[in-house]
C-alpha cells in the first residue's frame, strides 16, 4: 500500500487541500461582506426608528397639525439618514465579492435589502464601474416609499388613538 506515499497522491492532495483553502477562504469573504451589509441596512433602520420617534414626539409636544407637518417630517428624516445611504453606496463600491444573497427581512424599508442585492450584482457585471447618482436615486425612492407608509401609519395610529405617533 504505497499509493500514499506516492508523487501524484501528494500532488493531488495539496491540489485538494489548495482548492478547499480556497473555497473556505471565499465563502467567509460573502459572509463578511453579507455580515457588514445587514449591519448597514440595520443601522439605518435603527437610527430612522430612534429619530422618527423623537421628531414626532416633539411635533406633539408642540401641538401641531400631522397632516401638514408629514411632508416635512419626510425631508428631514432623509436629510438625517443620507450618510447611512452614502455609507451603504460606499460599501458596495469598495467590495471585491459580489456573489451575496441578503437573507434580512427589513422591517419599515421591505425594498432595501433587494436593492442593495441588485446594486451588489449590477456591480458583478460591471466591476469597473462606481455606484453613482442613479442608483443613490434608486435607494433614496425606496426609502421615500417606506418613510411614506410607516409615517402615514403613525398618523392613522395616532389619529385613532391607538398608540402615540412616537
Amino acid at each position: 500500500m504505497r499509493i500514499f506515499a506516492s508523487p501524484m497522491f501528494m500532488i493531488f492532495f495539496l491540489l485538494l487541500l489548495t482548492v478547499g483553502g480556497y473555497l473556505l477562504w471565499y465563502l467567509r469573504q460573502i459572509n463578511q461582506v453579507r455580515r457588514k451589509t445587514i449591519s448597514l441596512i440595520k443601522e439605518l433602520e435603527e437610527k430612522y426608528a430612534q429619530v422618527i420617534r423623537q421628531r414626532f414626539t416633539l411635533a406633539v409636544l408642540e401641538d401641531q397639525d400631522m397632516d401638514t407637518v408629514k411632508d416635512t417630517i419626510e425631508e428631514e428624516m432623509l436629510t438625517i439618514i443620507k450618510p447611512n445611504i452614502e455609507a451603504i453606496i460606499s460599501h458596495v463600491n469598495a467590495i471585491e465579492v459580489k456573489d451575496v444573497a441578503l437573507t434580512y427581512k427589513a422591517s419599515t424599508f421591505f425594498g432595501l435589502p433587494r436593492i442593495v442585492e441588485e446594486l451588489l450584482m449590477e456591480r458583478k457585471m460591471q466591476p469597473n464601474i462606481k455606484l453613482g447618482s442613479a442608483h443613490e436615486e434608486k435607494l433614496y425612492a425606496s426609502l421615500r416609499s417606506g418613510m411614506k407608509a410607516d409615517i402615514a401609519q403613525r398618523i392613522l395610529n395616532w389619529k385613532t388613538g391607538q398608540t402615540s405617533p412616537a
